[in-house]
């Protein structure tokens, strides 16, 4: 396969040149010269292009495929990779976790952002196969709240197979992505919420889950953010 010819870069000073190169792909990719799917240019080309080492040029490489931009196909050649996968997250994964400052108070807020995106979004591309599915996932919560014996593991993975249907019927996979992520984050917290309102208030848990279903199911194109804001409540995720 052909690298584009269009590629267009510049040479690089010294400092952080490794970063640069980073920096010049990337700019590539937005500018939409480098395409998903596509070849990037042989190291060698990129050591002429840019005016730099080989090494530079590899670490540059060896970082981009570490964070699940490109990957390397043997005796092939190195592309950009198609669609999101989780290493693209772990540098945001890790700025959260090296944040010391009320960084779980953030995340609930983005999650809430996140949940009023989803659901807004899945609202409007709601389909009578998609409410079906969502409609099953949401009666399998229901039947393991009222059961006396469900575990904790049940409950939060259908909990979170529940609202990741939701952000599947936005038909947005950054969503998708962004929404597995932040359930992760908050995995522990939302665990520990979870147990305590089974065991104390699972009227509450029903209620809860009943107004993001309904909101879904009788949302309409005047469905606003701030009645959706309304259903995604903070609380849930603790404190």
């Amino acid at each position: 396969m052909e690298t584009s010819s269009t590629l267009t870069m510049r040479p690089i000073g010294q400092q952080s040149v490794v970063w640069s190169v980073i920096d010049q792909l990337t700019e590539a990719m937005i500018r939409g010269d480098l395409k998903p799917g596509d070849k990037i240019p042989t190291e060698a080309e990129l050591v002429e292009k840019l005016c730099v080492s080989r090494n530079t040029v590899r670490e540059a490489i060896k970082t981009l495929v570490a964070f699940g931009v490109l990957e390397i196909r043997r005796a092939d050649g190195t592309y950009v990779c198609q669609g999101i996968s989780k290493q693209m997250l772990n540098p945001l994964v890790y700025g959260i976790i090296f944040t010391q400052t009320d960084s779980y108070r953030q995340l609930k807020e983005f999650r809430q952002m996140l949940e009023v995106a989803c659901l807004f979004l899945a609202i409007r591309y709601k389909t009578p196969e998609k409410l079906e599915k969502l409609r099953e996932h949401y009666e399998k919560l229901l039947e393991l709240f009222d059961r006396h014996h469900s575990s904790l593991k049940e409950v939060m993975d259908a909990d979170m197979a529940f609202h990741l249907e939701i952000a599947h019927m936005a038909d947005n996979e950054m969503l998708v992505e962004v929404t597995n992520l932040l359930m992760t984050l908050t995995a522990s917290k939302r665990t520990e919420v979870t147990k305590y309102l089974l065991e104390n208030d699972v009227p509450y848990l029903r209620s809860n889950h009943k107004a993001y279903y309904e909101a879904v199911v009788n949302g309409t194109d005047k469905t606003t953010a701030d009645d959706l804001m309304k259903v995604a409540r903070p609380d849930y995720y603790g404190d």
